[in-house]
């Protein structure tokens, strides 16, 4: 039988897997399981300072970071290599599901990291995850990309076509915050 250390005013517990090992999180504190931990003021003690989550692909590289940035009240998602549709449904989904669970209405989203294309999922994007998006908070979307290259093509095109927030795309992370900043706090 497993009992759960738990620290004092537990308010939501989000259920994460990490490295194969189950981790409970909860409003900025870590539960464990007691064979993992044996002093219970040490777990309630051990702060969380951001939402962190990756997902990662079927070669157990992670294709994204998702950050929830509680100081500027945005998602921050750093997508990495090369992206499936699956990859994309599923990081896309997942930060959506952040943006909600934070109330915020601000992403950035930065792919300059991304190798090749993602046209493969930029239908379902527009047509179903934006509507969803925009349904669970998002108003605000700056995109980061590397001009000129075949992720900077579809993310334009996401950007033109995309109706159900503002997309703004930019070359650097600097600017893209600057922008965003105009609308998150």
């Amino acid at each position: 039988m497993t009992f759960w250390t738990r620290p004092q005013m537990v308010v939501s517990i989000v259920l994460r897997f990490l490295r194969g090992k189950k981790i409970i999180y909860s409003m900025g504190r870590m539960l464990f399981p007691n064979p993992l931990v044996t002093n219970p003021v040490l777990s309630s003690v051990m702060q969380i300072p951001k939402m962190r989550q990756q997902l990662t692909n079927a070669f157990g590289k992670v294709f994204i970071t998702i950050t929830a940035d509680t100081e500027n009240r945005w998602i921050h998602t750093n997508w990495v290599g090369y992206l499936t549709q699956e990859n994309v449904k599923a990081g896309a989904l997942a930060y959506t599901n952040a943006v909600k669970e934070y109330g915020y209405s601000c992403v950035l989203n930065d792919t300059s990291e991304v190798l090749g294309s993602w046209d493969h999922s930029l239908e379902w994007v527009i047509d179903e995850w934006s509507i969803q998006a925009a349904a669970a908070g998002i108003k605000h979307f700056a995109l980061i990309t590397t001009p000129e290259s075949f992720a900077g093509a579809t993310a334009s095109n996401f950007s033109s076509n995309n109706k159900a927030f503002e997309v703004r795309v930019f070359a650097n992370e600097t600017t893209a915050k600057a922008w965003l900043l105009q609308h998150s706090i």
